[in-house]
């Protein structure tokens, strides 16, 4: 009973490729042409695993909103940057060349949204490239580290340019800082983004509410938690969901719990009893 926010088509091959990945990492044996994918309320996989017969797979994805969107902004600001600076007007595009150049220019994205209370208006990381650029033409020709955090002579222009930065700073939403690392190299700026801020927790809701659901299915079910970006190392919340999986299997729909955090390969068994294929 999966919630289909996007288009369910693409909601399905997202699905697919989750429960793919899990089986390669869990090297659990099936047969990929009897996957099926039928519609709520019966679970998102039906599938023939060799010594179980057909099982069945509910899917749920622990990233938090605010996470998806903080890995998302740092796969896609690399490119931002690089396509603003290379689409400047030309005496600008040499001004910044000739400025930074040999500099390596990195983007900190916070995984922290802005308050939605706050009374400053926030503006995205793409809409602010404008500014942020205009601010980097700014600084002093041999500037290294956070352009938002530099060193002047408590002058009045130099108090004022630093609040003007700060300003900035605080109007774009999931913007850490912008740092320029100076290299020894002869060669044009390099853009890059990272993550900024603290890491923050999976989405434990996830767990909360597939452990109600209900289904139209005769089928052993197992539930799949898949975290897509990142790993479980918030404050040892791989043993929270490891006690909440375990105190709720009895009373829940399912016969296992798992955990499959992809980019690190790992495949945890949170509660139910293990599988031995032959």
């Amino acid at each position: 009973m999966a919630h289909h926010s996007k288009n369910d088509a693409q909601q399905k091959a997202e699905e697919l490729l989750d429960f793919l990945r899990f089986v390669d990492a869990a090297g659990l044996k099936i047969d990929e042409a009897s996957i099926k994918q039928p519609p709520p309320r019966a679970p998102d996989i039906e599938v023939y695993a060799d010594g179980f017969g057909v099982m069945a797979f509910e899917l749920g994805d622990l990233n938090s909103q605010a996470r998806r969107k903080s890995m998302s902004l740092i796969e896609q600001s690399r490119s931002l940057l690089r396509t603003h600076y290379e689409g400047l007007p030309e005496a600008r595009h040499q001004a910044i060349r000739e400025k930074y150049r040999g500099a390596h220019i990195s983007l900190s994205v916070s995984q922290t949204p802005r308050r939605p209370d706050e009374k400053a208006p926030t503006h995205s990381i793409e809409q602010a490239l404008p500014k942020l650029f205009e601010h980097l033409e700014r600084l002093p020709d041999d500037h290294q580290g956070d352009i938002f955090y530099f060193d002047h002579d408590l002058t009045t222009e130099g108090l004022e340019r630093f609040n003007r930065a700060i300003a900035l700073r605080n109007s774009v939403d999931m913007l850490g800082g912008i740092y320029v690392h100076r290299l020894t190299a002869d060669l044009e700026p390099s853009f890059t983004a990272f993550g900024g801020g603290s890491v923050l927790p999976l989405n434990i809701n996830v767990l909360t509410k597939k452990l109600k659901a209900t289904y139209t299915s005769a089928l052993a079910i197992d539930l799949l938690l898949t975290v897509r970006r990142g790993e479980s190392t918030y404050l040892g919340e791989l043993e929270t969901f490891k006690g909440m999986a375990a105190a709720g299997l009895s009373t829940s729909p399912y016969k296992r719990i798992w955990l499959h955090e992809q980019m690190m390969g790992r495949v945890h068994l949170l509660a139910g009893p293990q599988i031995h294929q032959m």
